[in-house]
């Protein structure tokens, strides 16, 4: 009798069932792709990536193997190291460690089922085990729901909300987790006694990884960190962290133990790689520019009264010291946090990059005081509910329109994924000759099939941030390439093109193999240059400074890259193994190749692919 009692207890455990929910979603996502599409596990892994979560592989498998200055091209040495966020890809580099391409699956199940965990426990300090797994199924659910029945709708707080949390590799996943879990260290810390050697630990090794994947969060932490200390000693505080200095000994000495990988690249990586993802130095002009774009958004009337909104019913919990009511203080820290955060990294920081974040964490943050406040207000109605039925019903819920959101996504095959399959299967089964084993393709998915499955050693052409290559390098590069396809300079700046996308200047050609190098926005353009077409200059003097994603190439810049193309100042002569052909590249009608030496092996709707003559091929040109 008592064995049955401690099985059926131990089936009921909250872990095994946010395990046992975790497996669900997990299966429901890998079990559907591995039903409908027979492909080699690298393509399916590329193509069932969340958002550009894929652009991360190679650099996962760059940290796994720990290479840090990979070429892809025989002709580029010495390269420096390449950046990347650390703390973002090391779960899904130990992974891929162990299983390989497989790891790239198995750690989403963790990403799953860490996320349940974490909002379990914070739940779980003011709710019953039934409540909190409740509630943190929902808050897993959050970006479900609002995708399936508000996929369109243009609402700003539903939108950000619906990237709270999502298995997109870097960001959510894993930078939320770790801001998730210090917000449960500080909740944990506030209910026991703070000075502890282990939550000081625990402390150091959470900001690290933050500021290595994040570090709009790592802003938003160490003001957390000041904020709750003041208010919970106020005056003491400085005496008690003297007389406590192992507890900071312990957060300073773990914190740079696990930062350390990622200052290490900090300090040497290659710089060009900094301008890409966007950073600029801030000047005084800038950032009296930018602190008054910002406080004028903390004063806008709208975000006022949701301010108001906000306090005042913080305020009315605390005046009615409702109980467990310093959980939502922690939420409350966190979100006066994110507001000053901006203010803060602007002033003392002497470089700048992609400024939306802040808006985005404080909108987040803002709306999960909200839902914290209201859960307290409605604990005593959530206790009324049998919260297994309860529980089991969303559940059923959800695993319905995460099916209906699978089967939507497989109604309608993807015939790029089709031929690229196709394509990959057909180079899989070529013996390549190693001495002129390279690729020349223009497309993202197969520089990052290339580098995963080590079938290709070189590429002749790699998008900014897949190596380490300076922009000089990517230039010659991609004017190389142009000269071996038989295309001239109009051809050229063709491609690159300042192009209106929806609402911003956008040429996803540029942002591939520049990125934000030539970010254009009213604070900032390159080389701080105003020389566009009117309409263009209008368009940008007229553009939010926070919008760092709009991309447009000044006149003196195109006169250099003509200049450069005509001048051709690196000779590379291209002898490819391997072309993959988009159709839809702007000069594709215009291609030249040499069929004395090229054989058309594959030609769809979207692909051809070309091998290099040998005798045992059979052409269809």
């Amino acid at each position: 009798m008592i064995n049955q009692f401690q099985k059926k207890n131990h089936v009921n455990s909250p872990i095994v069932i946010l395990f046992l929910i975790s497996f669900i979603f997990f299966s429901i996502k890998w079990g559907y792709s591995f039903y409908h599409f027979n492909e080699e596990i690298i393509s399916k892994v590329i193509f069932e990536s969340v958002a550009d979560g894929s652009f991360f592989y190679p650099l996962i498998k760059y940290l796994s193997l720990g290479e840090f200055s990979i070429s892809l091209n025989s002709l580029n040495e010495n390269l420096k190291t390449i950046a990347f966020p650390f703390g973002s890809i090391i779960l899904h580099s130990i992974f891929f460690k162990i299983f390989n391409i497989y790891g790239l699956i198995i750690v989403d199940f963790f990403g799953i089922f860490l996320f349940l965990i974490i909002f379990y426990k914070i739940f779980q300090f003011f709710n019953s085990s039934g409540v909190s797994i409740l509630l943190s199924l929902i808050f897993f659910s959050i970006p479900i729901i609002l995708n399936f029945f508000l996929k369109d709708y243009n609402f700003i707080p539903l939108n950000q909300f619906k990237e709270f949390y999502t298995l997109r590799v870097h960001r959510p996943f894993p930078a939320n987790l770790y801001m998730f879990l210090f917000i449960y260290l500080i909740i944990l810390m506030n209910t026991n006694q703070i000075f502890q050697r282990r939550y000081f630990l625990s402390l150091g090794v959470i900001t690290a990884l933050t500021f290595s994947s994040f570090y709009y969060f790592f802003i938003i932490q160490i003001v957390s960190i000041i904020i709750f200390l003041f208010l919970k000693f106020r005056n003491k505080v400085l005496d008690l962290m003297h007389k406590n200095l192992d507890c900071i000994l312990f957060f300073i000495i773990s914190f740079l133990i696990f930062s350390s990988p990622f200052i290490y690249m900090l300090v040497f990586h290659e710089n060009d790689l900094t301008i890409a993802s966007g950073v600029f130095d801030l000047n005084l002009e800038k950032k009296f520019f930018l602190l008054k774009y910002f406080l004028i958004k903390i004063f806008n009337l709208q975000f006022f009264l949701i301010n108001i909104f906000i306090f005042t019913l913080a305020i009315i919990i605390n005046k009615k010291e409702v109980k467990n009511r310093q959980i939502l203080n922690i939420f409350i820290i966190i979100y006066l946090s994110s507001i000053i955060a901006p203010f803060l990294f602007i002033m003392l920081s002497s470089k700048s990059g992609i400024l939306y974040h802040f808006n985005n964490n404080i909108i987040i943050f803002g709306c999960l005081s909200l839902i914290i406040s209201s859960i307290l207000l409605s604990k005593k109605i959530l206790d009324l509910f049998h919260q297994k039925k309860l529980t089991w019903l969303f559940l059923i819920f959800l695993i319905l329109i995460s099916i209906k959101t699978e089967l939507n996504k497989k109604e309608h095959i993807d015939p790029l994924r089709i031929e690229f399959n196709k394509i990959t299967k057909m180079i899989n089964k070529k013996e390549m000759n190693k001495d002129f084993d390279t690729l020349l393709t223009f497309d993202n998915r197969f520089m990052i099939w290339t580098v995963l499955s080590n079938k290709i050693q070189y590429l002749n052409l790699t998008y900014v941030g897949l190596t380490s290559k300076t922009f000089n390098m990517i230039e010659n590069d991609l004017i190389n390439s142009f000269y071996f396809l038989g295309l001239d300079s109009d051809d050229f700046l063709k491609f690159l093109e300042n192009k209106k996308q929806n609402w911003r200047y956008f040429n996803p050609n540029v942002a591939n193999f520049f990125s934000l190098r030539y970010t254009a926005n009213s604070l900032n353009t390159y080389k701080s240059s105003k020389n566009f077409e009117q309409k263009i200059k209008d368009f940008i003097l007229d553009t939010s400074p926070i919008y760092s994603q709009q991309i447009a190439i000044p006149e003196e810049e195109y006169k250099r890259l003509e200049r450069k193309f005509i001048k051709r100042s690196n000779n590379q002569s291209l002898n490819p193994s391997l072309i993959i052909l988009d159709k839809n590249l702007p000069f594709y009608e215009k291609i030249d190749l040499n069929f004395d030496d090229y054989c058309e092996i594959f030609s769809g709707q979207i692909y051809e692919l070309y091998f290099l003559k040998d005798q045992n091929l059979v052409c269809n040109n």
